[in-house]
C-alpha cells in the first residue's frame, strides 16, 4: 500500500502522464490490486484486515483521495519471463503519449509562453544601456537551450 502512495505522489509531483505495471503476472495474478484500484470498498477492506500501523492509517485517512487517484490510472500487469501482457503495456504507453499531446503539453507550453512574457515585460524595464549590453552579444545563429519547465511540488523544485 506504500507503493500506492508512492505512485500517487509521483503523479502529481511530475505532472506527466502515469501508467502503472504489475510484474510477475506469471506468478501471481494482481487481481488483489486490480480489485483494490477498481473497488473502494475492497481497498477498505484490507486496511481493515491489516494491523495497525502508521502507514495504514495514514492510508486508511487518504483512501478516499486514493480512490479518485486510481480512478483513472492506467495500467498492464505483464510477465518479463513469458511475454505475456506486453501488447497490453504498448497501448497504455501510445495511451500516455497522445495523453501529453493533448493535455500536459499544451499545459507546458502556456506556462514557457507566460515564463517568456514575463521576461520580456523584464527586457521592457531596462535603461537603454543594459539593452544595449544584452544585445552585444546578439547572434542570429544561436539557439537558446531549452528552458526547464517545472510546474510545481515540492519548494526545493519549485526554485529550479
Amino acid at each position: 500500500m506504500s507503493n500506492m502512495l508512492y505512485a500517487c505522489s509521483i503523479l502529481y509531483r511530475t505532472k506527466l502522464p502515469f501508467f502503472l505495471v504489475l510484474n510477475k503476472a506469471d506468478i501471481v495474478k494482481p487481481t488483489f490490486a486490480i480489485r483494490w484500484m477498481t473497488d473502494f470498498e475492497a481497498f477498505e477492506e484490507a486496511l481493515n484486515e491489516a494491523k495497525s500501523s502508521y502507514m495504514n492509517d495514514l492510508t486508511r485517512s487518504m483512501s478516499l483521495v486514493l480512490d479518485q487517484f486510481y480512478e483513472k490510472l492506467n495500467y498492464a500487469c505483464v510477465s518479463s519471463l513469458t511475454g505475456e501482457g506486453m501488447e497490453d503495456v504498448m497501448a497504455v504507453v501510445e495511451k500516455c503519449v497522445e495523453e501529453y499531446r493533448e493535455e500536459y503539453r499544451p499545459m507546458y507550453e502556456k506556462v514557457l509562453k507566460e515564463r517568456q512574457e514575463e521576461t520580456l515585460n523584464k527586457m521592457g524595464e531596462l535603461t537603454v544601456k543594459e539593452k544595449v549590453a544584452c544585445e552585444v552579444g546578439f547572434d542570429e545563429n544561436y539557439v537558446a537551450p531549452t528552458q526547464k519547465v517545472h510546474l510545481g511540488g515540492i519548494d526545493e523544485e519549485d526554485r529550479e
